[in-house]
């Protein structure tokens, strides 16, 4: 017995450009559930890709994060706080603002969001007690241990209810404006996108399967022109696991695209025609080559008529998601069917609501379904020869077929039809096999389903959320504030830094009837709604903290350090010993006399909503070899209103700004300032502690004072400055 096996050159209906009636109508995909309890992560689940981009009035998502730790605790009077350690989604995300956080429809609570760390710097735990008078509150008895969460976006949310007010179970729902930071391909530019060319491409690099040499980037890039003229974005996210080749074949098809290969190259290109911008062409279409007799191998033409069945009128039912500005989505549905035409159905329904977030969306590609039904009315398949083929045809390539019909019973007639090439193929006898799609046009020569989809356009017709009664907000609908994590650190995390991370191996907090944190009698006595911890407390892990630019020498008195660029930067503020230096807020920081021995940082906050505090140098002091280079002022003695007031610090020692340049110099100008802070003088006339003085500063009055110049520890220089209408002393150089 002998197997023989057979191509039998089939393309799938994603292939030909169609997109196929769905097996199952069920409820729309962008739907959420509001009022349900706090949805707890289990080990094993999936991180949620959220992708999309809020741009005028289209765009955001709404997401219901689960968490991975809590804390619940009470006060005297039974209310009860309720925290929740939240993971977002992959990647780093756009702050989200204080009016877009809810628990159920509710604005209120308080949030705060981080990256590549936890998010907070409370501990987890039931903390509930018994309060006198009061009936002890439910929650649950384990709360989730630590973890890792190196490139996710977390936060902290936090509510309070009164005694007797379950509600701070409630699930926390964030509207998210702009998703998971990609480098767009539109601009090259890293941040949120909602062009669903950027998302493949990011999946297909992150799949790590393609070799980047592979990757057809400028397909890529033509096809997120394409989407972004035609007003097809992504706003949605991806929460389950799945194959890319399924993803995209399911997923490409609603945005007008399919998967191409070019020159071996993965990439994606539209179902439409295009022009040489890569905008929909709604002019004549030219044909790249011409097939006829002399090019088609004999008996190799196969057509394929579509049954009439499936090309009758039906009514596309298409789901999108109407997001308002400042309120939760409401899905919506949208009719497309030709005027006259199944006015009472057939229906099928398209569900764009996970994804498609502007009515504009829905209908052109509704448009697109129902045009290549009603249009398209075969498929061919042809064989060449090699010599007689273009080499350059590729998928999507537009070319024309031409044979002459001869019938013994009637006459001559012709087939001439624009197809699209939808797969290129060799036979093993080296014949090139090509499988078309019919490509209908008008007389003009211009694509028909390309019209009608360029002519669709939503009613435009927005529904209003219908709220009624007494609104539950407790955060203001117009308060843009972005909720930033404060940065800092978990309490309890070990001062080695060079420690193995243990991965809790358990889940947390799922009551008996699996709904949420909060299933069962969970109580402070660890009823059945607590879960049994098995692993090992977890740790947080953050990113190193970047470094200050210093000089060689590194940080010496006089030496001026710079700030890293790690971002793109909104506020600067340098720190000493971790309090603010007043008006220090350039990009870099030149080290004092007050500095030595202490810890200088700086402090940056970034445009997209991260704080990020450097690495600590310690400035240099007195005794380093590089402190020798300056000039120091030591006040022994300083009158006040005739009295001499003993100051004598080192705390007191002015900086003077100035060095040795080779001898050009002869004196340096050095000055110490005093006063009461009006102008005036006002007793003891001494200069606060810790400070110093650079460059000519007012001296006091008309008292004067006596003064020490030291340089490396040695004398070089008593007297007395001041006094008079002199506010200056004048040191000759040594």
């Amino acid at each position: 017995m002998s197997i023989l096996a057979t191509d039998p050159f089939d393309v799938l209906a994603y292939q030909q450009g169609l997109i196929p009636t769905p097996l199952v109508e069920q409820g729309a995909g962008g739907a959420d559930d509001l009022d349900v309890a706090q949805r707890s992560i289990t080990i094993g689940d999936v991180v949620p890709i959220v992708f999309g981009r809020r741009v005028a009035t289209v765009g955001g998502v709404l997401i219901s994060p689960g968490a991975t730790e809590a804390r619940f605790e009470n006060d005297t009077s039974n209310a009860v706080t309720a925290t929740y350690h939240l993971v977002l989604g992959e990647g780093q995300m756009q702050p989200v603002q204080v009016r877009d956080v809810f628990q159920r429809s509710c604005r209120v609570g308080t949030f705060t969001q981080s990256y590549n760390r936890r998010g907070g710097s409370w501990t987890a735990g039931n903390f509930i007690v018994d309060q006198a008078g009061y009936t002890r509150p439910e929650a649950p008895y384990y709360c989730g241990s630590g973890g890792t969460y190196e490139g996710l976006s977390t936060g902290s949310f936090e509510i309070t209810a009164p005694d007797g007010d379950t509600r701070w179970d409630r699930q926390c729902h964030l509207f998210i404006r702009g998703g998971m930071y990609v480098t767009r391909l539109l601009d090259d530019t890293l941040g949120p996108s909602n062009n669903v060319a950027d998302l493949a491409l990011w999946l297909l690099r992150e799949t790590g399967r393609t070799p980047e040499p592979l990757i057809d980037v400028e397909a890529f890039e033509a096809a997120a022109i394409f989407t972004d003229q035609l007003g097809l974005w992504f706003n949605g996210q991806l929460r389950e696991s799945t194959n890319f080749e399924d993803w995209l074949a399911t997923t490409a098809r609603y945005f007008l695209l399919t998967k191409s290969k070019r020159g071996g190259k993965t990439g994606l290109r539209p179902l439409l025609p295009t022009t040489a911008t890569n905008a929909l062409q709604v002019t004549p279409v030219q044909a790249v080559f011409v097939f006829d007799e002399s090019k088609i191998i004999p008996g190799s033409f196969e057509i394929s008529y579509v049954p009439l069945n499936e090309r009758k009128p039906f009514c596309a039912l298409m789901l999108w998601r109407q997001q308002p500005e400042n309120d939760i989505g409401l899905i919506r549905t949208t009719e497309v069917r030709y005027e006259g035409q199944a006015i009472d159905g057939p229906f099928e329904q398209h569900d764009l609501s996970v994804f498609a977030a502007s009515e504009n969306h829905a209908v052109k590609v509704g448009a697109y379904i129902v045009a290549r039904r009603r249009y398209v009315t075969h498929t061919l398949r042809i064989k060449a020869r090699p010599a007689s083929f273009n080499a350059t045809l590729s998928q999507g390539d537009i070319v024309q077929v031409v044979m002459q019909r001869v019938a013994s019973s009637a006459a001559a007639g012709e087939h001439r039809y624009l197809y699209e090439v939808d797969r290129i193929g060799k036979s093993r006898s080296g014949e090139v096999e090509l499988n078309l799609t019919h490509f209908p046009v008008d007389a003009q020569g211009r694509s028909l389903v390309a019209l009608d989809v360029a002519a669709a356009t939503g009613g435009g017709i927005l529904f209003s959320t219908a709220k009624s009664g007494i609104s539950c907000d407790v955060n203001a609908d117009d308060d843009t504030t972005p909720a930033i994590d404060d940065g800092e650190d978990l309490p309890g995390l070990p001062d080695d830094e060079a420690f193995d991370v243990i991965i809790p191996d358990t889940e947390f907090g799922t009551g008996a009837d699996g709904d949420g944190f909060l299933g069962g009698d969970g109580g402070g006595d660890g009823g059945d709604g607590s879960a049994a911890p098995g692993g090992d407390e977890g740790v947080d892990l953050q990113e190193p903290a970047p470094p200050l630019g210093v000089a060689p020498e590194g940080p010496y008195i006089g030496s001026t350090v710079t700030a890293p660029n790690v971002c793109q930067q909104t506020e600067i503020q340098w720190l000493r010993n971790g309090e603010v230096i007043a008006g220090e807020t350039g990009s870099g920081y030149t080290l004092g006399i007050i500095d030595a021995g202490t810890g200088i940082t700086v402090r940056i906050w970034c445009l997209d909503g991260r704080v990020i505090d450097s690495e600590t140098i310690t400035a240099g002091t007195i005794d380093s070899p590089i402190f020798s280079r300056m000039w120091f002022l030591k006040v022994e003695t300083q009158c006040v209103d005739g009295e001499c007031v003993e100051v004598g610090s080192l705390e007191s020692i002015g900086l003077v700004n100035a060095t040795d340049s080779g001898g050009s110099q002869s004196q340096v100008s050095i000055g110490v300032s005093c006063g009461n802070g009006s102008g005036g003088v006002g007793p003891p006339c001494v200069p606060p502690a810790g400070s110093y003085c650079e460059g000519n500063l007012d001296a006091c009055e008309s008292e004067g004072f006596l003064f020490t110049l030291t340089q490396g520890g040695n004398v070089v220089a008593t007297g007395q400055g001041g006094g008079g209408s002199s506010r200056y002393v004048a040191i000759p150089w040594a």
